[in-house]
């Protein structure tokens, strides 16, 4: 936790409230992707590896990762704890960021960490009295068409469920993806929005998109868009995308092509954050500083 220092440009304060135990104490190791908090101020987040939970898709010596919970102390001062669930309705390695609805129930990707079985998205209802068994259910497996779910997923209000491949789709250079629940929540259906086609278009979107408040969807391809001897590796600089949903299905229409060192970015690899009509972001490579590293922080208007 960082906590913000009372006096004006101060430092911060730093307070470690976990540190991970591994396998051997049957916890998580290697947390990544986004975290989520609920109404009552508990944080989620998975971790790729970790837990006593072995499977026979996995390379050898290795664990299967999880989900971990973070519970705030009952008074202040006092320490926050642990839980950890590895029933993910059979997924392994759960590297994506969460995505948490009204009702508490988390969804995330599996699968995608050095295994052979498919990735998969998974729901984890939580139990119905305070230290119970979450309930994890497979709502959807990938088919080798579809490609590996990247960046983590976000939802609507409605419940649909919103991600990116970075590969994969018609072209194989990666798609946008959505998850429609069926009235009764016990079926899901997967809808395939936008593949990518690279050159002027973008390729390989890693990031998770960001949905405003019209249903818009907006994210980056680490590829594709402008070329410059610099971005060789993913055939283009990068894109900004939006995906725009009408009476003929969606939309998409690339609104930035990154143009590559020495005065700009490339290979954009965040969500994005929306501010009114502002997009801020950031590239992984390029800037005025170097040509190749170290990377910016941008803004379109």
């Amino acid at each position: 936790e960082l906590s913000p220092p009372s006096q004006q440009g101060d430092a911060w304060t730093e307070t470690i409230l976990y540190s991970f135990q591994g396998y051997v104490y049957n916890d998580g190791c290697e947390p990544m992707g986004r975290l989520v908090s609920d109404a009552k101020g508990n944080i989620y987040g998975p971790t790729a590896l970790g837990g006593a939970l072995a499977s026979s898709m996995a390379p050898k010596g290795y664990s299967t990762g999880g989900i971990f919970k973070m519970s705030p102390p009952a008074t202040a001062g006092g320490a926050w704890t642990e839980a950890f669930t590895q029933n993910l309705g059979g997924g392994i390695y759960p590297e994506g960021g969460l995505t948490i609805d009204r009702k508490g129930i988390l969804y995330g990707t599996a699968g995608s960490y050095g295994t052979t079985s498919p990735p998969t998205i998974f729901q984890l209802i939580p139990p119905a009295t305070a230290g119970g068994t979450w309930t994890g259910t497979t709502i959807y497996t990938f088919q080798s068409s579809d490609g590996t779910p990247s960046g983590g997923l976000i939802h609507d209000a409605k419940g649909n469920i919103f991600g990116t491949t970075q590969n994969g789709g018609a072209a194989g250079l990666g798609s946008a993806f959505e998850l429609s629940p069926s009235q009764n929540g016990s079926s899901w259906t997967e809808t395939n929005l936008y593949s990518f086609q690279g050159g002027s278009d973008g390729q390989a979107p890693l990031a998770r998109m960001t949905l405003d408040k019209a249903g818009n969807l907006y994210g980056t391809t680490v590829g594709g868009g402008s070329t410059s001897i610099y971005c060789s590796f993913w055939q283009g600089c990068g894109t900004v995308f939006k995906l725009t949903h009408g009476a003929n299905g969606w939309r998409e229409q690339v609104i930035f092509r990154f143009q590559g060192a020495p005065t700009d970015g490339f290979y954009p690899s965040a969500a994005l954050l929306l501010s009114g009509k502002t997009i801020y972001g950031a590239t992984s490579e390029g800037g005025t500083v170097s040509q190749y590293v170290y990377g910016t922080v941008f803004e379109i208007n």
